[in-house]
């Protein structure tokens, strides 16, 4: 591990969304809405947990007039958080833009979710439920590393419950609770709150979202996630112009691939920055770390 500092740069992220809200509060159709101005005429995906319900959303063979949203549906009836991080994978391989997860409640307290998980193999072994955590917190770790890790944007919704403060005798209704893990909206960039089509930003990292409200949230909100991610610069394209800078050496290039790979950019996709030719990032760091190579070294292998 190289244990020192570089020059911090704001580099090109995927947006994290989560919409939180109760059945009907128009959670699917804006994650939908805003899928399609964050995917930018890309491939959108929807993990559907809800019943197939999304299906509702899409548009109607033949008849063009009656809308609908286009976007690829993989209904999951089992909510293993397992399942979850092979979607995310399917998702990857099927280079999708904008992965929507409705919802990401059920991998919590769903069938087969993680709750489930935790009182079945409490069941099962000693120390009960407490133990059974021990087991079950690197399969939730598993999940969210899929899934913070995704290359496209992530948009999940979030089932609310209401919450109460029990002080004594006196139950005092305090608003809603996501039904998701304590905390588990930390991992988002943007919650949203949803009541009846209305959104209300109630957690944001970009300044130009804080305390918003808009009813149907869609392509307007999307822009502006879109804006404030598109001020960074991209990992890849830095990556590649250190590679075509002069005076690259071998130990440079070994460096980059072990960046690259340590981030996943290795398969990412490249234009040839000479011929034009579609390619990847690991074969233009190969390319270049071999012509850098010291003919006396008497190494042949590529950098790996």
């Amino acid at each position: 591990m190289n244990f020192s500092f570089t020059p911090a740069t704001r580099e090109t992220a995927r947006a994290r969304i989560g919409l939180q809200g109760p059945a009907g509060s128009g959670k699917t159709k804006s994650a939908l809405r805003i899928a399609e101005g964050l995917a930018n005429g890309g491939t959108i995906g929807l993990v559907d947990t809800e019943r197939r319900s999304a299906l509702k959303y899409a548009p109607v063979p033949g008849k063009p007039e009656l809308g609908g949203h286009v976007f690829g549906h993989m209904p999951m009836d089992t909510h293993d958080p397992r399942n979850l991080i092979q979607a995310v994978r399917a998702a990857e391989e099927a280079n999708v833009a904008v992965l929507i997860v409705d919802s990401w409640s059920h991998f919590w307290n769903g069938r087969g979710g993680l709750l489930s998980i935790v009182e079945e193999t409490g069941a099962k072994a000693r120390g009960g439920t407490f133990g059974a955590w021990k087991d079950a917190n690197p399969i939730e770790q598993d999940m969210l590393d899929a899934m913070l890790n995704f290359r496209g944007h992530l948009i999940v919704t979030m089932r609310t419950k209401n919450d109460y403060v029990i002080e004594g005798k006196t139950v005092t209704k305090v608003g809603t609770k996501a039904v998701q893990r304590e905390g588990a909206e930390y991992e988002l960039d943007v919650v949203m709150d949803m009541v009846q089509g209305t959104a209300t930003v109630t957690k944001t990292r970009y300044t130009p979202l804080e305390g918003m409200v808009v009813h149907h949230p869609g392509e307007d909100v999307a822009e502006l996630i879109l804006e404030q991610l598109g001020q960074g610069v991209d990992p890849v394209q830095v990556i590649v112009d250190t590679l075509t800078s002069e005076g690259l050496t071998y130990e440079r290039a070994l460096e980059l691939h072990a960046r690259a790979k340590a981030r996943g950019l290795l398969t990412a996709g490249h234009m040839h920055p000479v011929t034009g030719a579609p390619t990847t990032l690991e074969a233009l760091i190969r390319e270049y770390g071999q012509a850098a190579k010291p003919v006396t070294t008497g190494v042949t292998t590529p950098p790996s």
